[in-house]
């Protein structure tokens, strides 16, 4: 029985374990200094301190006490959620903002309207919900001990342990006593803006708890003696859990952080990396894909402001392996392997040697568009072996090589003439770079050759199409050549 006991010992300690190391623990909302001035002079300007350390992200909550009803100018940069005054004797104004992380060790000026003194803390808040503003009850006003925070209930906020504040700022009185903080609230502090036996001083009282409520009402202070009051209940949002949903299309797999739901905190950059299997190739991250960093990149980064569900999409490969007999050769794409993204169109060219013409394609020649056209295309929904076929031509033809160009060979009565090495040139570098250019090409070499059979045994019409069409084309490619060269 002693020995069952430990192993259903040892069992709990192993699956606490797992559970603890399965989920990553979300930090909690942290006030990490709080920070006090004091102005004992009757002024306009209140120049307020900030905290010696301030990162980017942290809240910083002001709280300003003035002493009499000055209204206070918000400063550039700061948002107010509360300025309320009773009656004539005191005003106590709260502000917030996302630090920039440039503000630790510098101060910020409070003008009130009339000269007077006042008092402030600075609160700074770590691992708060970072979009979603602290809100703040209406104000409580009123003379006596006991300055008493309203309660608040934020609007859309669920149970997470949210970071409260009772606030009171009170008019000057002997202080020498003991000021009492709502109960269960702790790290209570009082600042107050010059020595108790002068006149016209004011204090703030303020102290926090985490808790796990949709509502609180903090209860009241005690102060020594009765005196004109203000008081708020303060809510900040903690930070939540933000879901990642992560999985792939067929042809690889999410490796990092792997396919499943995975929680962080908000704002964790997370690193994500694709893989694809053989014969596949990695396209692009889709689905919520705002914050990733590069949706076309198989290793970068997501940040998680929210919950997402993201995809690697992946992408099916095919192998063309191209050859020649002899007389011949494969000039597009080039002999060898090339691979291609499934569905892709590639272009074919086939160029017969002196003496040889092209005869046909053989192989794996049931996507390619037309088998006996030296110049055409393949649609590549496989992998595919192919051949460019070629023979002995017992009688040149006048106009030259398969992969010449017909018409201008006829019309000048050689292949060799210059002006057909400028349009091959033309053509291997801009036309067949492009897929209209491509498909021109193609369509040329199909239908050109019965033309060029016409104009070559016709003087008259050689010399038309010479003078009339291919020289004037000839020396527009001419004169653009600094462009397309280049």
């Amino acid at each position: 029985m002693k020995r069952l006991r430990y192993s259903v010992i040892a069992l709990s300690l192993v699956l606490s374990f797992i559970l603890v190391t399965a989920v990553p623990a979300l930090a909690a909302i942290v006030v990490e200094s709080l920070t006090e001035t004091a102005f004992g002079t009757d002024t306009t300007d209140h120049y307020v301190n900030m905290p010696a350390t301030v990162d980017g992200g942290n809240l910083l909550i002001v709280l300003f006490t003035n002493d009499g009803n000055a209204t206070v100018t918000t400063p550039g940069g700061w948002t107010q959620l509360a300025s309320t005054a009773d009656a004539v004797a005191v005003r106590l104004s709260v502000y917030y903002k996302m630090a920039a992380g440039t503000e630790g060790g510098t101060t910020v000026n409070f003008v009130t309207s009339a000269a007077e003194q006042a008092v402030a803390q600075v609160y700074r808040i770590t691992n708060w919900h970072g979009t979603t503003p602290p809100e703040i009850s209406t104000a409580a006003t009123g003379t006596d001990m006991a300055p008493n925070p309203t309660s608040l209930n934020p609007a859309g906020w669920d149970v997470a342990s949210t970071l409260w504040l009772a606030v009171a700022g009170q008019d000057r009185g002997d202080q020498s006593g003991t000021t009492a903080y709502p109960v269960y609230y702790t790290d209570g502090i009082s600042t107050q803006s010059s020595d108790p036996a002068t006149t016209g001083h004011c204090r703030i009282h303020s102290a926090f708890r985490g808790l796990a409520a949709a509502s609180e009402d903090p209860g009241a202070f005690t102060i020594p003696v009765s005196e004109d009051w203000v008081a708020f209940t303060i809510a900040v949002r903690p930070e939540e859990p933000r879901d990642l949903t992560t999985n792939s299309t067929e042809g690889g797999s999410v490796i990092e952080p792997g396919e499943d739901a995975f929680t962080y905190d908000q704002g964790t950059v997370v690193d994500l990396v694709a893989e694809a299997e053989e014969s596949y190739r990695f396209d692009e991250w889709t689905g919520d894909v705002i914050t990733v960093a590069d949706a076309h990149a198989a290793t970068t980064t997501i940040t998680m402001n929210g919950d997402y569900s993201i995809t690697a999409a992946f992408v099916r490969q095919y192998d063309l392996t191209t050859s020649s007999t002899a007389g011949g050769n494969v000039t597009t794409p080039g002999v060898g392997v090339f691979t291609y993204d499934v569905g892709t169109v590639g272009n074919l060219i086939a160029t017969a040697g002196a003496g040889y013409r092209f005869v046909n394609w053989t192989g794996d020649v049931g996507t390619i568009a037309n088998v006996t056209a030296a110049a055409t295309t393949i649609t590549m929904n496989g992998d595919y072996s192919i051949t460019a076929n070629f023979e002995e031509s017992s009688t040149p033809s006048p106009w030259g090589s398969g992969a010449g160009c017909f018409i201008a060979t006829a019309a000048y009565g050689t292949p060799t003439a210059k002006q057909i090495d400028v349009l091959r040139e033309f053509r291997d570098v801009v036309l067949l770079k492009s897929t209209v250019g491509s498909q021109f090409v193609a369509l040329y070499y199909r239908f050109s050759p019965p033309v060029a059979d016409f104009i070559a045994g016709n003087e008259f019409l050689r010399t038309l199409v010479r003078e009339v069409l291919v020289d004037p084309i000839v020396r527009i490619v001419e004169a653009t050549g600094y462009v397309w060269r280049n």
